[in-house]
């Protein structure tokens, strides 16, 4: 993997270090959402089973305190212990639907209908008993008989919502341990969605430094390296630009080792050539005149070999009552007009003098500026004696 993301464009390189901590550190939220989301519906349904719980209570407080204020009733016969039962008969309905819109479980979907049903049975033997005419003596019998009948009723009631009450006991417990579940799951998403990111940046920064920095500064070593003239040879197998410039970096190497040989075979051709060239001197000046190479033709009529004239100015080549005014004066018509062409009398290592004639010329550098010049001087004395004494030294 590593190998094929190094082969990929640095665009898309940016792109992955980018993406890949990015997506990780979004899953890992994403991850979290869900938990934290289903954590709360976990504790929704905790919620409501504590409601249930409540309305069942209510149910069968509700029903306790009608049966109570009837017995009440019937025992004393005011009708101010009718107050509960009037309450708990208005109130019992709004409770039932209340427990029925909360209810999820099929099982006690139905026990609450049969609660429903034994409550409106209930009520409605209760609502018999405030009957005037049971309280009187002749109706003794039947009251008993209805108290009978509503205890039996009574008694199924109180059974079913016992029952109801464990079934919701049970999923109350279950409910309650999904939802801890579910938070120690949250807790360690979260923990996990911190490492994530952490890891995805880590991934990012090892991908980021395998394939960009470490090559970036081993190419740098290189271009240091041809910078010096040195061979670069840049083990860098991949095919993204930074492959293709250190395969440039190389083929630049390759080439300008070639140049310079090529160079150096010509400018040893070209100082063979010059050298031996006996007939002709031939030597070059700096800018401020001083010789810095000089050919055997220049030993052979000057008399001074190279290791005695090289670094020495070239004016010691001119006689006296010239040599401080006519070497710089040649120097400077050359350097304004690229050359300079004269006949003059020199003199030679052993005091001799010799008529020359000499050619300077400028020489520039690819910017215009002036590096210094090169001199030929040639023995024309034999000429000049042809010509007549007013030509001879």
């Amino acid at each position: 993997m590593t190998l094929r993301f190094a082969d990929l464009p640095l665009r898309a390189k940016g792109i992955v270090i980018i993406t890949v901590p990015l997506a990780l550190l979004l899953a890992a939220l994403a991850s979290v959402f869900v938990a934290d989301r289903q954590s709360r519906i976990a504790e929704d349904q905790v919620r409501v089973t504590l409601e249930i719980q409540s309305g069942i209570q209510e149910i069968h407080a509700s029903i306790a305190e009608a049966a109570t204020a009837m017995r009440g009733y019937l025992l004393t016969g005011r009708t101010d212990f009718l107050d509960p039962f009037n309450r708990a008969e208005d109130r019992l309905p709004v409770v039932l639907d209340e427990v029925g819109r909360r209810l999820r479980d099929e099982e006690q979907k139905s026990r609450l209908e049969r609660i429903r049903t034994l409550v409106v049975a209930k009520v409605d033997r209760l609502q018999l008993l405030k009957q005037a005419d049971i309280l009187r003596a002749d109706g003794r019998e039947d009251l008993a008989a209805k108290l009978i009948e509503g205890k039996q009723v009574l008694d199924e009631l109180r059974q079913e919502i016992d029952a109801m009450s464990r079934r919701e006991a049970d999923l109350l417990h279950a409910r309650t341990e999904a939802a801890e579940r579910v938070r120690t799951l949250s807790r360690s998403l979260m923990i996990a969605a911190g490492f994530l990111g952490f890891a995805g940046a880590l991934v990012a920064v090892f991908l980021f430094s395998a394939s960009i920095v470490r090559r970036v500064h081993a190419l740098k070593a290189e271009a240091h390296r041809l910078s010096q003239g040195k061979v670069v040879t840049v083990a860098d197998p991949f095919r993204d630009e930074l492959g293709s410039l250190g395969q440039a970096l190389e083929d630049a190497s390759v080439l300008l080792k070639k140049r310079e040989a090529d160079l150096t075979e010509s400018e040893e051709r070209f100082r063979q050539l010059v050298e031996g060239v006996s007939d002709y001197g031939i030597f070059g000046l700096d800018t401020s005149g001083r010789v810095i190479s000089w050919n055997a033709g220049a030993e052979r009529i000057t008399g001074y070999g190279a290791e005695e004239i090289v670094g020495q100015h070239f004016s010691r080549f001119y006689p006296t009552e010239t040599r401080d005014t006519f070497p710089a004066e040649e120097l400077a018509e050359a350097a304004l007009h690229g050359r300079t062409e004269t006949e003059g009398r020199r003199v030679r290592k052993d005091g001799s003098q010799f008529w020359s004639h000499v050619v300077v010329t400028a020489l520039h550098d690819e910017t215009g500026r002036l590096r210094g010049f090169s001199k030929i001087t040639r023995d024309i004395t034999a000429q000049a004696n042809r010509r007549g004494p007013a030509w001879c030294p």
